[in-house]
């Protein structure tokens, strides 16, 4: 969930920034913005209809992810004539991940209990980590002065998130042996 959330932060803040200072308008690099979360949103759903059907979702989650990486990794080369091409890539994944993210909520737990539980551990731990993810782009960018450290992170942050899909996409359930307090 932090993952998610930090890696789509940064790409809704500072894409903008990124195409423009590779030449794009401000109108152009705003449509990018905006065709980018476009096509994720068929991705949020359809996703976790897959991830019910399927026992472990550690294959899903990992080509989901992947397709992310390829997609920040393809922004890493500065040609603006794939732009188009990375910004569909990112969206996909960023809607199927965002959509993963949520499903593993209900997914790994067995009661309301744990799932509220988990979900409050989720969201609040990963939107507080995912809050740091702008600012950190902007200071790599500050101190480095080009886009290419900031933008490695964000290949990193969605490789990361590929390892934490793997484990929150096992067929097993958290915290098996709860007792709930009346």
């Amino acid at each position: 969930m932090g993952f998610q959330s930090f890696v789509f932060y940064i790409s809704i803040n500072w894409f903008p920034n990124v195409f423009q200072d590779r030449g794009m308008s401000a109108e152009a690099s705003g449509w990018m913005v905006s065709i980018m979360q476009f096509v994720g949103m068929p991705a949020t759903f359809i996703v976790p209809i897959l991830a019910e059907r399927w026992s472990s979702q550690r294959l899903l989650s990992t080509i989901v992810c992947l397709i992310g990486i390829i997609g920040y990794a393809g922004l890493l080369m500065e040609n603006p004539d794939y732009t188009i091409w990375w910004v569909l890539l990112i969206g996909i994944s960023q809607g199927a991940t965002f959509g993963l993210a949520l499903t593993f909520i209900s997914l790994r737990a067995k009661t309301d209990y744990t799932a509220a539980r988990l979900s409050g551990m989720a969201q609040s731990i990963g939107y507080l980590f995912a809050a740091f993810g702008p600012f950190l782009f902007g200071l790599l960018h500050d101190l480095t002065g080009h886009w290419f450290v900031p933008l490695f992170l964000l290949v990193a942050a969605t490789t990361v998130q590929l390892v934490s899909g793997l484990g929150a996409g096992r067929n097993s359930y958290v915290l098996e042996e709860e007792t709930v307090i009346s």
